[in-house]
């Protein structure tokens, strides 16, 4: 039966999908199914109702000297980034459909499409680039050829142990293939950090309109001006204001913001405070440089309150405040950054934050630095064992009358 190449559907797999991928894996490939990974996405090409293909995705390997060279990896930059590479584990095609022309790179082209959004919905990581391995003494890799996929050299293979003998044996080496998914792909995956998952994204899901931006400017307006008369060709408001919106939509870096501020229709950046041209990537670096960050954060934390004050009581009066190492902030023998936060919890709103010293742990610094910052009148306060103290349950139940659970209370009085 001839296919017609152009009603060849790509579609992710639901979890509850998965087990028939993974039946239709072990009898058509030739390696079969794999063995479980932290994550994986299965993906099914369908023609007419008819699954034709299934393509295995997850993490890429951790070292491989031809993709790292390729990419021009550090060891640091692989540790930051090796998450926004996958690897083609397994790509297979119905054994009734294998000689069927073109029919290999019309899926790998459709399944590319659907990759980074599929994946980004399951697990929160945009994906940067793809990698797979392929048998020299099997295949020729002319579908990832001509789907666009880039041959860059061979593995060295890796340890394996025989079933029989029980000794390691070395595989022989495979083709590497890779394809990039944004054109900037390999600059991004060589920086000393990572962009926020999502930029690009969440600007066109993020509607301005329903923030009150005229009052951000006002509250930002209370922060000095420390600039000289002639260095006032902007507002500082709306250089705050422009720092602020950019990074809630994932741009964090000078140039980044710069950028986005050029893209930007002139009616919002008038409602941001700019005439006419925006400031270059130059102004915006200066003044990230001399950002007052503790003065700045207690202004955008109550105007971020303050916008949730329309909303139905329910999805606003729980305070839950905790803390967390942040991931990639270890470096060498430094320890690791850590935040504690309070967040309006039913809507993931943060309304203050403060950093808890490596001298020192979260309790000491919710008690003089986080609940003194809060407002808790009206609301459910909820914290975790750790916060079990009487000094916090003084701050909290005699100076925040919060409408608190019992638990505090036994403690204070005890």
């Amino acid at each position: 039966m001839e296919l017609e190449l152009q009603e060849i559907r790509v579609r992710t797999l639901k979890r509850e999908e998965e087990d028939d991928a993974r039946d239709a894996l072990a009898l058509g490939h030739y390696l079969g199914d794999c063995a479980p990974a932290y994550r994986r996405v299965y993906q099914a090409a369908e023609y007419r109702g008819e699954i034709v293909g299934v393509l295995l995705w997850d993490q890429c390997v951790q070292r491989n000297r031809a993709r790292d060279e390729y990419i021009g990896w550090s060891d640091e930059a692989r540790t930051i980034h090796c998450a926004q590479v996958l690897n083609n584990k397994r790509f297979c095609i119905a054994p009734k459909h294998k000689g069927t022309a073109n029919l290999g790179s019309r899926i790998l082209g459709l399944a590319i499409k659907d990759l980074p959004d599929a994946w980004y919905e399951r697990y929160g990581e945009d994906v940067l680039m793809c990698e797979t391995y392929v048998d020299p003494k099997l295949y020729d890799g002319t579908s990832y050829k001509a789907a666009g996929w880039q041959e860059i050299g061979l593995s060295a293979g890796y340890e394996v142990k025989n079933k029989e003998t029980g000794r390691k044996e070395k595989t022989h080496p495979k083709k590497v293939f890779i394809k990039e998914l944004r054109e900037d792909g390999k600059e991004l995956l060589c920086l000393p950090y990572r962009f926020p998952a999502g930029a690009g994204r969440a600007h066109a899901r993020l509607d301005f309109s329903k923030l009150d931006l005229a009052l951000l400017r006002k509250r930002l307006s209370e922060l000095p001006d420390y600039r000289r008369m002639q260095g006032q060709r902007y507002e500082l408001a709306s250089l705050f204001s422009s720092v602020l919106l950019a990074h809630m939509v994932g741009y964090s870096t000078s140039q980044a913001i710069g950028d986005w501020l050029s893209g930007i229709s002139i009616e919002f950046r008038q409602a941001l405070g700019f005439r006419k041209r925006a400031p270059s990537e130059v102004t915006i670096r200066r003044f990230l440089c001399r950002l007052d960050v503790k003065n700045f954060e207690q202004i955008v934390y109550g105007w971020l309150e303050e916008q949730t004050r329309g909303l139905p009581k329910e999805q606003c009066n729980v305070v839950s405040f905790d803390g967390k190492v942040l991931r990639g902030t270890k470096k060498g023998n430094e320890p690791a950054k850590q935040l504690i936060s309070a967040v309006l919890a039913p809507i993931g709103v943060t309304i203050a934050q403060a950093e808890v010293s490596c001298k020192t742990n979260e309790i000491p610094v919710a008690q003089h630095e986080l609940l003194p910052a809060l407002s808790l009148a009206g609301k459910v306060a909820v914290a975790d064992a750790l916060h079990a103290q009487k000094k916090t349950a003084d701050e909290i139940v005699v100076k925040k009358k919060p409408i608190f659970s019992s638990v505090l209370r036994i403690i204070r009085a005890t």
